[in-house]
């Protein structure tokens, strides 16, 4: 059975919300830096917290939301139950990859049930953004006992979307959470 997904005007204006957050962000054309001996491809946000400043206080006037002071570079779009935000942000991951180049994504969900839920989502997606998107994007349930795939993550320049739960990236034997030198000895 194929699902069909039509678009909704409250899903695409949080996703354009998100995008515009980061306005004038160059493209991102290379994202190889090297860490310890090793090619490790990263996100790198070029922006200056007064741009992005103008840029939420932007949105949030068109949005009649109280305009608020930058104290982090963390920020949410707060949806109902069942208006659709695992579709919001998986079309975000793939705007701000087309938009920006960003192309290293970690998707932090709180239980099991709801990482199956959503590695169930990123397969039933890819039909319906196959045609609107052109470039291909891999995602992975993390797994601390399959480095290949944590590897493969670290090092490729494609799109890359890693979903793991809360308690496994708080895990202090997560590989994520190994000092520097261990963590490059994963070859």
């Amino acid at each position: 059975m194929q699902l069909k997904y039509k678009k909704q005007p409250h899903q695409t204006k949080a996703i354009n919300s998100i995008v515009e957050l980061f306005q004038g962000q160059l493209k991102q054309e290379s994202c190889y830096d090297i860490f310890d001996g090793e090619a490790v491809c990263s996100n790198s946000l070029t922006l200056d917290k007064e741009t992005i400043l103008t840029n939420l206080h932007s949105i949030q006037k068109e949005n009649g939301i109280e305009l608020s002071y930058l104290e982090s570079l963390d920020f949410s779009i707060e949806m109902e139950t069942g208006t659709g935000k695992t579709y919001v942000y998986i079309k975000t991951v793939l705007e701000l990859y087309e938009n920006y180049g960003w192309n290293k994504f970690i998707v932090l969900v709180p239980s099991i049930a709801i990482r199956e839920g959503v590695l169930s989502s990123l397969k039933s997606l890819e039909n319906h953004f196959k045609d609107e998107y052109r470039f291909p994007y891999n995602y992975f349930e993390y797994d601390s006992s399959r480095l290949g795939a944590l590897k493969h993550f670290i090092r490729d320049d494609g799109l890359e979307i890693m979903v793991m739960t809360i308690d496994s990236f708080k895990s202090a034997n997560t590989v994520l959470n190994m000092p520097r030198e261990d963590t490059a000895k994963m070859s």
